[in-house]
């Protein structure tokens, strides 16, 4: 439940910012774990946090998945059926089913589905952009020049500050 506190940590009601870094911690665990998930933080690939975080502040239009096929996701709002590309859209088919609930908040290029635990959250593509293929190469380096390169190439990245600072030397081991 949200509580005044919350807000008043994080400026967005019910976002907990302890949590949120204590999540983003086991995520880059987890991200470390598994080397063949996709490391492009743009649209129609992983879902960057600060993407996320964009996203709870804006509208979102309800709908239902209709179709998936490959990477490509069909929504129907009820006045309009839209398509978009999801690198990950079998799992979003795994997750909500044909004619599951989804939301879309089409700012930030996030699809968002109800959960027993919170929701799960998927960056989406617009259909008739340019689909790029998943980079699955791991970050190789936490440096500033490698993390400046990594958002050039990839959209972005995700790294513990943990990390950051140790690699600049400024951080306690």
């Amino acid at each position: 439940m949200a509580t005044d506190s919350d807000s008043a940590r994080t400026g967005v009601p019910g976002l907990d910012a302890e949590r949120m870094r204590a999540e983003s911690t086991d995520r880059e665990s987890e991200i470390e774990s598994q080397p063949h998930r996709c490391q492009l933080y743009i649209a129609g690939h992983s879902v960057h946090w600060i993407q996320a975080k964009l996203s709870l502040e804006e509208a979102h239009r309800q709908g239902r998945l209709i179709a998936v096929d490959g990477d490509l996701l069909t929504v129907d709002f009820g006045d309009e059926v839209k398509q978009y590309r999801n690198c990950t859209a079998n799992r979003l088919l795994e997750i909500v089913g044909v004619g599951g609930d989804v939301s879309i908040c089409e700012g930030y290029s996030v699809l968002r589905t109800p959960s027993s635990d919170g929701h799960y959250l998927f960056c989406i593509a617009d259909v008739h952009e340019t689909w790029v293929p998943c980079d699955y190469s791991p970050l190789s380096s936490a440096s500033p020049e490698g993390l400046a390169q990594r958002v050039e190439t990839h959209g972005g990245f995700m790294v513990s500050g943990e990390q950051v600072m140790r690699k600049l030397g400024d951080a306690p081991r």
